[in-house]
């Protein structure tokens, strides 16, 4: 398989334009190649136009983003042939032998080329296509190869990395590094780079899965870091082996060749190129033309800020100059190679720079080296560095630290000791500072910004902090000159306990805020990392332990403990006196007990205990005591522990006057219900809800709750609710067979009458649940067949309304009435052609239960007016099968056929003409016929079907209208005009007057 790469990018445009692939289905395509539909809205977010959006969508698969796996040649081909794209899939697959895709960094990487072994010349390839993306560090491999001069070195530098690699990788082994160590190197370095370069998100994903020294390495050669980047990588890897002498000197090589790489490179030209990806700039780790700035007042931010590397340093260039020198600056010049240091004194002899240092007081300071002396002192220290024994008082550090109090001017100590910082300079250097009389209050910028002591907390140096300390560091120094968090704060925040216990020591304020207006003090973000050590130190040096988030109140320490289920830590805030009654909010709410109790943790909650927390404290108006917390997560032993060591109340009832007992039935723990049973709950307690315990256990069904209430409990099975609802009523509704028949056997009664659901029976009919009805009629009370509700329904009107037709026929057999009428709904027949229109059940009622097809409501309308009503056509044909009348006159809705007409339904009209021989002229009480319906509701079918049954135009109503001035007045219907004039033959003259 052909492994493509981000440099192959202009090869493959080029491979699918020649086979004539349409742009325009980039998005597929994307889809196809494993690109996440997010990624590639992004992508037409961002780009726009149809061809940057198609190069995007490339590149984002080269780059190998979301995830995808390598990118090759048949995935390409495949994808293809997903989005129906054969012809073009077929075209690059028939000259796979000739495919040449340039790959510009050949003699870089190992992998093979995209070629036949015939490489064709770079002018025969295909033309490349312009850039529109920021391909990443790899393109600095194809600058680089364009440039002839340069090829010889860069194979050189790559031999040199490949060994350097080699012998790494067998020093580490050999020396027993632990693989995770140089994991967590690399992870920080890549994570901080990721920042600003998105692409090498993936790498800490895949980073992660790497469990060997082989698998690392074969990861950094996957992933062939070049330039800054490799060099950070690599640096970082040596610190692990910093005694290994060939290492040092491979390594040290390996820098050589890289700054010979960078300094031949034409930087001109390489500039526009690296503003794009300044963080991985090949400049950044060599210092090539350096300048550093140290500042009287604030630089102004600027484009060129972001090439500040890690040593706060810039890029040497004219027009950085002429851009970024403030007043008051000094720039001390400096180079690794001597040649580029002759560069910048070249430039600072140019009259038009001289000019602008002049008019800002700019002072510039030379630090001069001969090119002799360079590669001498290079290998003087990496031989220093190579020695077994190094003494911490040693002449080489005293040596160094007087060099640098020499060297270093009052006017740049303080700058240079943050720089010290920001670098992670070695230890020697930071002394000399120090001891030079750098201030170790000194902030980054004069008039304020972040101070040492900060800066070294958050670079995570505890040597630093310890040393800034020992020289009089504030310990209670902020972020900011103007505020911002305290050095204590940010400590506690990165989680170093070496650098709080230090901080501590020197006089901390243990009470100390995150911020100037109060607000997260340092105990309360000590829970929240969970550092118990920290939060020790802490309450050791008498911060308070009743302490909360913000001033106002919140939650206070104990309750931040519990909630983050730390059994130590709420150990120590006992200890040290925090109120074992202390509650979420001032207001009294979910006090500590109770969070112990929802976390479930037993060892908290009896500490509490023994502390003296009120076992009976009401947390909430509607949730009552701990007891009731405790029964409603179910946990038998908090139960009891709160019963035994802390004498609840176990009756005690809330807002809508439960008690315990009602929450651990709900809870469905027969464990809880025993324990309080066992030690007095009673059963009888009626709450505003539920009804009693009773009702509860029948809701859930749970027949093990509903017989240990009922023989340990005593509890009463015909107690009833607010409603008049026994238990039954609930377990009918729970639809547990077993529930009913327990509460049944134990004298339930059938005959109780609800004051808005009627009987069991009426509920039990309502779910339509046939086996609860059977054991209601045959173990329960027959009688209850015909009961009544408050609507005078019976259980067959419920049972009809929930469709089953099993329900209906068990009633109906056991002798339910058919010619019962309810207040609102009729007779069951009424019932069941409005609700259902079931055709079966019916059926059932007219044959089993003998119903009246022709019996009416309260309005004076039959069971076919519901069935017209429905639209169901099977349903009016059933009635009109078995005798249901047509010519029924309604109190206010005249007869079928005029329920028909309002409708328009034109097979239901129909039906009722031909086979219930409906008269299309009946009258209603208003004097109007169906056609007067059919045409104020524009149903064009139903007045054509009606004119043509005989349907008079000439009728008029009660208020002088006739159907044709209804259509003319509604202006909405010219067909419907037509028909009455020309088919209806309707006065024409008539309704003209009467419009005027």
């Amino acid at each position: 398989m052909i492994a493509l790469d981000i440099i192959d990018l202009n090869e493959v445009i080029a491979l699918l334009q020649k086979h004539h692939y349409s742009k325009i289905s980039y998005h597929q395509l994307g889809l196809r190649l494993k690109l996440s539909h997010n990624t590639l809205e992004k992508i037409k977010k961002d780009h726009g136009g149809i061809d940057p959006c198609f190069t995007e969508c490339l590149a984002s698969w080269l780059r190998k983003a979301d995830g995808v796996e390598t990118p090759t040649i048949d995935t390409l081909i495949a994808a293809l042939r997903g989005i129906g794209e054969n012809a073009v899939a077929d075209g690059i697959n028939g000259e796979r032998q000739n495919i040449c895709i340039a790959v510009s960094k050949s003699k870089f990487s190992d992998r093979p080329a995209l070629a036949t072994p015939q490489m064709l010349p770079t002018s025969e390839r295909h033309p490349p296509q312009p850039l529109l993306v920021n391909p990443g560090v790899r393109n600095l491999e194809c600058r680089i190869d364009q440039i002839p001069n340069l090829r010889d070195i860069a194979n050189e530098l790559q031999n040199k990395f490949d060994y350097l690699v080699l012998a790494l990788k067998k020093s580490l082994e050999s020396n027993s590094i632990d693989v995770e160590d140089a994991k967590m190197l690399i992870h920080g370095c890549l994570r901080r780079k990721s920042t600003a370069v998105p692409e090498l998100m993936p790498c800490i994903d895949i980073l992660e899965g790497v469990n060997d020294f082989k698998s690392f390495f074969d990861f950094l050669s996957k992933h062939d870091f070049i330039g800054y980047l490799n060099y950070k990588l690599l640096k970082k890897l040596i610190e692990l082996v910093k005694d290994d002498n060939e290492i040092s000197r491979q390594f040290f090589e390996y820098e050589k060749e890289y700054a010979k790489l960078l300094s031949a490179a034409s930087f001109e030209d390489l500039i526009p190129f690296f503003e794009q990806q300044s963080d991985l700039s090949p400049t950044a780790p060599l210092g090539l033309p350096y300048i550093s700035f140290r500042l009287g007042s604030p630089w102004l931010h600027s484009r060129f800020y972001t090439w500040v590397s890690t040593f706060g340093e810039f890029s040497w260039s004219y027009y950085a100059i002429l851009k970024q020198l403030r007043k008051n600056c000094v720039i001390i010049t400096y180079a690794i190679l001597p040649c580029v240091l002759d560069d910048v004194r070249r430039d600072l002899k140019d009259p038009l720079i001289l000019k602008k240092l002049k008019d800002h007081d700019i002072t510039v300071i030379e630090l001069p080296q001969e090119e002799e002396d360079f590669d001498g002192k290079k290998e003087v220290i990496h031989a220093t560095l190579s020695e077994e024994n190094i003494p911490t008082t040693s002449t080489t550090l005293m040596a160094e630290v007087a060099s640098i109090r020499k060297e270093a001017k009052s006017s740049s100590l303080g700058r240079e000791l943050i720089k010290s910082i920001e670098s992670h300079s070695k230890l020697e250097e930071f002394i000399g500072l120090l001891e030079a009389g750098a201030d170790p209050n000194v902030t980054e910028y004069p008039p304020g910004g972040s101070p040492a002591l900060i800066i070294a907390i958050e670079k995570d140096n505890t040597d630093f902090v310890k040393l800034l300390l020992e020289k009089g560091a504030d310990p209670n120094v902020t972020e900011y000159t103007s505020g911002g968090s305290p050095a204590l704060i940010i400590a506690i925040e990165i989680d170093n306990t070496d650098i709080v216990k230090l901080l501590l020591e020197k006089g901390a304020d243990p009470n100390v805020t995150k911020y100037p207006s109060g607000g997260f003090p340092a105990l309360i973000i000590a829970i929240e990392k969970g550092n118990t050590d920290i939060f020790k130190l802490l309450l050791e040096k008498g911060t308070d332990p009743n302490v909360t988030k913000y001033p106002s109140g919140g939650s206070p320490a104990l309750i931040r403990a519990i909630e983050k289920d730390n059994t130590d830590n709420v150990k120590l805030l006992l200890e040290k006196g925090a109120d074992p009654n202390a509650t979420e909010y001032p207001s009294g709410s979910n006090p500590a007990l109770i969070k112990a109790i929802k976390k479930n943790n037993i060892g908290i909650v009896e500490m509490l205990l023994e502390k003296g927390a009120d076992p009976n404290i009401d947390f909430d108006t509607y949730y009552g005591t701990p007891l009731h917390c405790a029964s409603q997560t179910g946990n038998a032993n908090i139960i009891k522990l709160l019963i035994t060591e802390g004498i609840a109340d176990l009756n005690a009832v809330h807002e809508w006057s439960s008690t315990p007992l009602f929450n651990a039935v709900k809870s469905g723990s027969i464990e809880a219900v025993d324990i309080l049973l066992t030690n007095g709950a009673r059963t009888d307690v009626v709450d505003n809800h539920y009804g009693t315990p009773l009702h509860c256990a029948s809701e859930t069904g749970n027949a093990y709750i509903i017989k240990l209430l009922l023989t340990k409990g005593k509890a009463d099975v015909n107690a009833v609710d607010t409603w008049n609802r026994t238990s039954l009523f609930k377990a009918v509704k729970s639809g547990s067979i077993e529930a009913v028949n327990i509460l049944l056997t134990n004298g339930a009664r059938t005959d109780v009458v609800s004051k808005y659901y009627g009987t069991p029976l009426h509920c039990a009919s309502e779910t339509g649940n046939a086996n609860i009805i059977i054991l209601l009629i045959t173990k329960g009370n027959a009688n209850i067949i015909n009961a009544v509700d408050k609507d005078n329904c019976t259980p067959l009107f419920n049972a009809v309304k929930s469709g089953s037709i099993e329900a209906v026929d068990i009633l109906l057999t056991n002798g339910a009435r058919t010619d019962v009428v309810s207040k609102y709904e009729g007779t069951p027949l009424h019932c069941s052609a409005r609700e259902t229109g079931s055709a079966n059940i019916i059926k059932l009622l007219i044959t089993k239960g003998k119903a009246d097809v022709n019996a009416v409501d309260k309005y004076s309308r039959t069971p076919l007016f519901y069935a017209v009503k429905s639209g169901i056509i099977e349903a009016v044909d059933i009635l009109l099968t078995n005798g249901a009348r047509t010519d029924v006159v309604s109190e206010y809705y005249g007869t079928p056929l005029h329920c028909a007409s309002e409708t328009g339904n034109a097979n239901i009209i129909k039906l009722l003409i031909t086979k219930g021989n409906a008269d299309a002229n009946a009258m209603d009480k208003d004097n109007k016929t169906p056609l007067f319906n059919a045409a104020k509701r524009f149903k064009i079918e139903a007045v054509d079907i009606l004119l043509n049954n005989g349907a008079r135009t000439d009728v008029v109503d009660e208020y002088g209208n006739t159907p044709l001035l209804l259509a003319v007045e509604s202006d909405r219907s010219s067909q419907i005009i037509k028909l009455l004039i020309i088919k209806g033959q309707a006065d024409v003259t008539a309704a003209c007057e009467k419009v005027g």
